[in-house]
């Protein structure tokens, strides 16, 4: 048997009486106005962010993670899978993509190679 120590705590409002519920109220935005990136035709705001943070973005975007496969053996479909789970839309966004690679025409027995390699994109 493991013991833990355990300590109550009276309970602690730290707004109380410091904001009344309209004002917080106020700031909030609503689960479709927020957006924790600016969409792609906001330059402004992405010209906004420190030179070498968005330098370090470009850089891990053009990063590729590259899928290779024997295209004769496999047929591939690529699937959206909607996020519905309220806990994991904050990380995973609203939706993940599944690819299902099914034998064409042939029994499930021998050996297959499906490999995924990283590689840089190149840049004139």
């Amino acid at each position: 048997m493991a013991c833990l120590p355990l300590w109550a705590q009276s309970e602690r409002n730290f707004l109380t009486g410091k904001f009344q519920e309209k004002d917080i109220t106020s700031l909030l935005l609503s689960r479709a106005e927020w957006h924790p990136f600016p969409a792609i035709d906001e330059r402004e705001k992405w010209n906004a962010v420190p030179k070498g943070l968005r330098q370090a973005c470009i850089h891990n975007a053009e990063r590729l993670l590259v899928l290779t496969f024997e295209r004769e053996k496999f047929n591939v479909l690529a699937e959206t899978i909607p996020i519905t789970d309220a806990h994991l839309r904050p990380v995973w966004g609203d939706r993940i993509a599944r690819i299902v690679f099914r034998l064409s025409g042939q029994a499930l027995h021998g050996h297959y190679k499906i490999c995924l390699e990283k590689q840089t994109m190149k840049t004139n």
